[in-house]
């Protein structure tokens, strides 16, 4: 029998508790190919729903979806990522990473209000709020007295010039309010600094990805950061922030509330939606520091044999 070398062995036990700490978890990647946005079939697509009024348009097709900011008022786009109420809770090393890959028709001048809101959310305490389908309201429901929405949104622009805070990374503390993402207050402010300087600015029919993730970083722990990326995925901005107070853990649904303000970007035609579950990246950087450590040891019992 063929001797297994102390190495390989380490490397076993390493990718052992690799997997006991859990591999990548689809939850949605959503890429729009059958042209429906009616289609709930996790993790290869979800129902997309639409609020905001009639004017709102919210259109399917093979490859994309688009929606369209009316001339007045704001939009609200939707899905719910995992089937039950009761959401996907991070473990304490895991992070939630979301992908929103879009191109915008009318990117204009920068306008740092930041009428752009998107986050993750969980209904587990108000299964009855959760939306499933197109409602009246651009603000979505964010529950009631004893019925509280949780989770973090990201403020963001879509303009010429991403230098002044990109990102706004906000945690919802006011939430048993019956409208999720109508105003600002309902919510905290973490960081606005910018890790990376941002690189120039959007451009008009350029593909971008605005990818956020949320990391447990342990009992009471989370680690936020936004982030945009080109077309080849190459970072742009980036904003980060640390949560040791009472941080959100489940999510289970993804709502995007945008201005009509044509320098918000107009239509957007969205190419790509992923939500998935990963190891933090610590975590792998402690089981391919075993294997690393397990080959020096190797390497140097070998040499010492030979002499």
């Amino acid at each position: 029998m063929k001797r297994i070398t102390t190495p390989l062995v380490l490397g076993l036990t390493a990718l052992g508790a690799a997997s006991a700490l859990g591999q990548v978890q689809t939850l949605l990647n959503h890429d729009f190919g059958p042209g429906v946005r009616d289609n709930q079939d996790l993790p290869n697509s979800s129902i997309w729903y639409k609020g905001g009024g009639s004017a709102v348009e919210l259109n399917a097709s093979p490859g994309q979806l688009v929606f369209v900011r009316p001339e007045s008022g704001s939009q609200l786009i939707g899905t719910n990522f995992v089937a039950n109420t009761a959401g996907y809770t991070l473990a304490v090393g895991e992070a939630i990473v979301m992908r929103y890959t879009f191109s915008a028709d009318a990117v204009g001048t920068p306008a740092f209000n930041t009428d752009n809101r998107m986050g993750l959310f969980s209904y587990a305490a108000a299964p009855s709020f959760r939306p499933g389908e197109d409602i009246g309201s651009a603000n979505g429901p964010g529950g009631g007295a004893g019925t509280p929405v949780t989770g973090y949104m990201i403020n963001f622009h879509v303009s010429s010039a991403l230098d002044a805070s990109p990102f706004d990374i906000r945690k919802r503390t006011d939430i048993e309010q019956a409208n999720l993402l109508s105003s600002l207050g309902h919510f905290t402010s973490l960081s606005k600094a910018t890790d990376l300087e941002a690189d120039g600015g959007l451009l008009s029919d350029q593909v971008y990805t605005i990818e956020f993730s949320i990391a447990r970083t342990g009992a009471g722990e989370a680690t936020l950061t936004a982030s945009y990326l080109d077309s080849a995925l190459n970072l742009l901005a980036q904003v980060s922030a640390v949560d040791n107070s009472s941080p959100y853990f489940t999510y289970d649904a993804f709502l995007y509330r945008a201005a009509n303000n044509p320098s918000k970007g107009g239509a957007h035609t969205i190419t790509g939606f992923s939500v998935e579950v990963i190891p933090e990246p610590s975590t792998y950087a402690a089981i391919f520091g075993v294997i690393a450590l397990a080959a020096v040891v190797f390497i140097r019992r070998r040499r010492t044999t030979a002499a």
